[in-house]
């Protein structure tokens, strides 16, 4: 038998495998490398161009913040590619050290820095007004697994199955990481 056509055709076939989802993602790191990436509903988004909504104009940011509440931590992850309007945001109150954080409480934008901890989602590729958010029976789980307050290190992961604000629409984010350089207000 001739072994030569079985290993050219493996070969062809590891050459020609298409990276999909979890693969496109960036390894889980804890150096603030400002990475980040998940899966909405199951397909891969990692940052590029522009400005997150949380702050700053790259599309990996994050704050540290003291206000009337609590401590502030938040990152945002953007894609503005083109015409392109996507992103994530988390907003975490009170966090001192590593561990799970369940972000279930009532979102109240308007409030500003005095809202509870939640997960944000947009995406023009399902609305071009849709924005969804966890929420009481919409719960996002943060795992923070490194957190560095003297060089100002957030690393983590999450998950979340989000609800469209004032609708019935969810999205299932999945294999969520990031490894964020934040600033400190």
């Amino acid at each position: 038998m001739n072994k030569i056509p079985f290993w050219g055709v493996a070969l062809c076939l590891l050459v020609s495998c298409k990276k999909e989802g979890v693969d496109l993602l960036p390894k889980a790191t804890q150096e603030g490398k400002n990475t980040a990436g998940f899966l909405a509903d199951g397909k891969a988004f990692t940052p590029n161009k522009g400005g997150g909504f949380v702050s700053g104009t790259n599309p990996v940011n994050g704050y540290r913040e003291k206000t009337k509440i609590g401590t502030v931590l938040a990152v945002s992850f953007s894609d503005r590619r083109g015409q392109r309007q996507e992103g994530l945001g988390i907003r975490l109150l009170n966090v001192r050290q590593p561990g799970t954080y369940v972000l279930e409480e009532q979102q109240t934008i308007i409030l500003a820095n005095q809202s509870p901890g939640y997960l944000v989602y947009y995406s023009d590729l399902i609305d071009r007004e849709a924005v969804f958010y966890s929420g009481p029976g919409d719960p996002a789980t943060v795992t923070i697994t490194r957190l560095d307050t003297i060089n100002n290190i957030v690393s983590g992961t999450f998950e979340a199955v989000p609800r469209e604000n004032g609708g019935s629409r969810t999205v299932q984010i999945t294999k969520g990481r990031f490894d964020v350089k934040y600033d400190r207000k």
